[in-house]
């Protein structure tokens, strides 16, 4: 019986270490991330030791000091992020503060990521994700499993449908729309 408690112990020991929290910053979106669950509106993600790949974007509010944000966002393109980790410090993950709408335009042409552990910078490398591939519909997680190539975002035999899809959806309502976007994301949501 001493054994298997033992037994039990050490394995729920071990996977505790094998996972690593990653904070999320107030101005970074994650997509995606390889083998680990990941919701948008997410602050922090559980990150398994070694390679890890994520899709991230900046995304702030058009005038960050304002306490009225009716006047939108501004986001970046989408990024690849690939870096190893197998350390015991939890990550931190961040973009570069913008406190204006000036700061906040220039920070999403060129996002100024930063991926920290404790005080120490962990090594990363980072690809603009071609933004004539992304579309409403674009499965991140299966651009993180993929080795295309940048300039082929989708399969031929997919074009078509996407194409359908995006005729249809310009189609609607606004009202319809916004119906639309709400399945949407409560379909994502299940699905994971």
């Amino acid at each position: 019986m001493k054994r298997l408690l033992l037994l039990f112990l050490l394995i729920f020991t071990h996977s505790g270490f094998a996972q690593r929290n990653m904070q999320i910053g107030d101005n970074v979106v994650v997509m995606a991330a390889k083998a680990a669950k990941v919701s948008m509106f997410s602050k922090q993600v559980a990150l398994a030791d070694g390679e890890q790949k994520l899709v991230i974007k900046f995304d702030s509010p058009i005038n960050p000091e304002s306490v009225n944000q009716g006047k939108g966002r501004i986001t970046s393109a989408f990024y690849l992020l690939s870096f190893h980790y197998s350390g015991n410090e939890p990550l931190m993950l961040t973009a570069g503060n913008v406190s204006n709408e000036r700061e906040a335009k220039r920070e999403a042409l060129n996002p100024h990521f930063s991926l920290m552990a404790g005080n120490r910078a962990v090594p990363f490398t980072r690809e603009k994700i071609d933004k004539e591939g992304v579309t409403l519909f674009t499965d991140f997680n299966a651009l993180l499993n993929s080795k295309r190539a940048e300039n082929d975002p989708a399969p031929a035999e997919n074009h078509d449908a996407v194409e359908k899809v995006k005729r249809a959806f310009t189609g609607l309502s606004d009202k319809q729309k916004v119906i639309f976007m709400k399945w949407l994301l409560t379909y994502k949501e299940e699905s994971m």
